[in-house]
């Protein structure tokens, strides 16, 4: 029927969907919280007009899904109780109406689903979707309507998300994005097993209190106390095996027939509560099943040891689903690192560590730790510290797992990173925080040795002097002269031949920390800044990286400016050359700020000597 193949398409359209938006995948460019009227639109067009692809729908998978769903409904009983005429014609009108109106963002889908434990997706799904339909259309779907409306919806929409979910792309990304809430839910189901175990040895210890040789009774007690089990539910061969313990305790005759009840009612209870445990792993269920028909069978030794296997195939079913979850979430982190939502890819290794930690420390201190790379890498170009100090507070976090003594080289890494992140904070004022990174680049020098690893002992100087050199700025000697020690011995492993370009920058930050002790008065200092920025410029040439160039050529015209101003003209005209060359790269329209900065120093080297010389004449 062509109305049925019509409706079927927008369902099944609605499904795929559907998907997008509790996949978060955005292939067709979906966003959770869409309406269904967008989806439908975007859906059906993207797979009948060719003209957009999405993750896990194209018109093959679609077409399948709509055959699919269109054959289950032929077979419905409802399909021949109404006219397949008049009657499906208005239901299928009102569920292409009404259905696009659905609301069925990522959250309120994966939050129906793991509210409905034990209940299929599919099944979930749909009384959700119902539940909207009824909302949006009450005289249609609600009390008040025809039965045709609402079998043919129910119908429909849970063919298309059955067929659906045999789409293993669709159930493959699907998946982690629900086994988190499931897994919320499967801890209760595991609390209850331990329940069921635990109820099961009490029993096990009832039957045993009232152990009694039933040999010895008179066959028309034992017959008596069969009958009055039988009746307070229990079958012949569960009555035998708990008359069968009884005399463990001398439990007076009076009370066997009220002991064999009290029995019978735990064991009611109990199977009542297996029956509740629900699992969607087939070998798990099968043991539940077993289980389930041990206790009716009255072999409680089973039982226990069938459960007890099941609650530990759920925890091991259950870690690897979790682990697998926050590998996806992880991703999710990396593709939003890489599209530069640094703070959405942190929010994603947080939620992915806190998947793994009670499962893996060392992965969640690798997730922790990503998750203080990417704060860092916005935190840096933030005005405020907050990022940089979650960023901090996520380092340490990871250190609580990346010990020294158990994977040095991470625990030295993590180090050098914390210390970064401490040094940021630092250059904007907070000298608490530049010793903190001090200490840290410390201590990863612990371990990252020039002998193990000699660029990154390297790197590690390199920092350390950069620290270093903030505090001795603000008026610490010591800690230039411990600043200049450092950067010399980046170059040791920093040379020019093995990497020219961290050469050179080790040299220009040498020749900042030696400038800064020759503006305190120390000549040769002076001298040996120059020597530094030279040696750098001969890596930092324009034509390879201008900026850089430009920034030595300026720190180059402050050094020989300082010693100019000392009384050689010479050197200071050279200041002037220096300044000039800078301005060439850093215009006013390219680097504004820096162009104003190098302008003045280049105003007053020009000024001073226009001084001199007006004064000699």
């Amino acid at each position: 029927m062509a109305l049925i193949k019509d409706c079927t398409q927008h369902a099944c359209a609605f499904v795929f969907g559907c998907t997008g938006v509790a996949l978060g995948i955005g292939g067709a460019g979906l966003t959770a919280g869409i309406g269904g009227a967008a989806l439908v639109g975007t859906c059906v067009a993207a797979v009948y007009e060719g003209k957009k692809k999405h993750s896990v729908e194209n018109k093959r998978e679609l077409e399948r899904l709509i055959c699919r769903t269109t054959d289950e409904w032929r077979e419905q009983p409802e399909f021949q109780k109404h006219d397949p005429g008049r009657d499906l014609s208005d239901a299928s009108d009102a569920l292409i109406e009404y259905l696009p109106k659905c609301d069925m963002s990522r959250d309120r889908l994966i939050k129906h689903a793991a509210e409905a434990p034990g209940r299929p997706f599919p099944d979930a799904a749909t009384d959700h979707v119902l539940a909207e339909l009824t909302r949006l259309a009450p005289e249609v779907y609600g009390e008040g309507g025809t039965p045709i409306a609402r079998d043919f919806a129910t119908a429909i929409i849970r063919s298309a998300f059955a067929a659906a979910i045999e789409n293993r792309a669709y159930y493959e990304q699907l998946e982690p994005h629900l086994l988190f809430e499931i897994a919320r839910t499967q801890g209760l189901t595991i609390s209850l097993l331990d329940d069921v175990l635990h109820e099961i040895e009490e029993v096990k210890a009832g039957v045993a209190e009232i152990n009694e040789n039933v040999s010895d009774l008179p066959a028309a007690l034992v017959e008596h106390l069969v009958q009055a089990g039988i009746v307070g539910g229990l079958s012949r061969p569960q009555v035998e095996t708990i008359l069968a313990s009884f005399g463990h305790e001398n439990v007076p005759e009076e009370m066997w027939e009220a002991k064999l009840k009290e029995s019978a009612a735990r064991l009611d209870e109990l199977e009542a509560r297996l029956k509740t445990l629900t699992n969607d792993e087939p070998e798990i269920a099968n043991l539940l099943q077993r289980a389930g028909d041990a206790i009716d069978a009255a072999d409680f030794e089973t039982a226990d040891a069938l459960l007890a296997e099941a609650e530990q195939r759920d925890v091991e079913a259950g870690e690897m689903r979790l682990t697998r979850a926050a590998r996806s979430r992880e991703q999710r982190g990396d593709l939003a690192r890489s599209s530069g939502k640094y703070v959405e890819a942190a929010e994603h290794y947080a939620e992915a560590a806190s998947r793994v930690q009670s499962l893996d420390p060392l992965d969640w201190a690798r997730l922790k730790y990503k998750q203080g790379l990417a704060l860092y890498e916005r935190g840096q170009f933030d005005p405020e510290p907050q990022l940089l100090q979650e960023s901090v507070a996520a380092y340490r976090e990871a250190l609580k797992q990346y010990t020294r003594e158990r994977v040095p080289l991470k625990w030295a890494m993590t180090q050098n990173n914390l210390g970064t992140a401490l040094q940021t904070l630092g250059v904007r004022g907070n000298d608490d925080a530049l010793r903190d990174a001090i200490a840290a680049y410390r201590e990863a020098l612990k371990e990252r040795t020039r002998e193990r690893v000699p660029l990154k002992w390297a790197t590690t100087q390199n920092n350390l002097g950069n620290a270093l050199l903030t505090l001795g700025e603000r008026g610490d000697d010591d800690s230039l002269h411990d600043a200049i020690a450092a950067y010399r011995d980046a170059l040791k492993e920093r040379t020019r031949e093995r990497v020219p370009l961290e050469w050179a920058m080790t040299q220009n930050n040498l020749g900042n920390a030696l400038l800064t002790l020759g503006e305190r008065g120390d000549d040769d200092s002076l001298h040996d800044a120059i020597a530094a920025y030279r040696d750098a410029l001969k890596e930092r040439t324009r034509e390879r990286v201008p900026l850089e160039w430009a920034m030595t050529q300026n720190n180059l015209g402050n050094a020989l400016a300082t010693l100019g101003e000392r009384g050689d003209d010479e050197v200071l005209e050279r200041a002037v050359e220096a300044y000039r060359q800078a301005l060439e790269e850093f215009t006013v329209e390219r680097t504004p700020y820096q162009h104003g900065g190098v302008s003045r120093n280049l105003a007053e080297a020009e000024a001073l000597l226009k001084e001199r010389k007006n004064g000699g004449a």
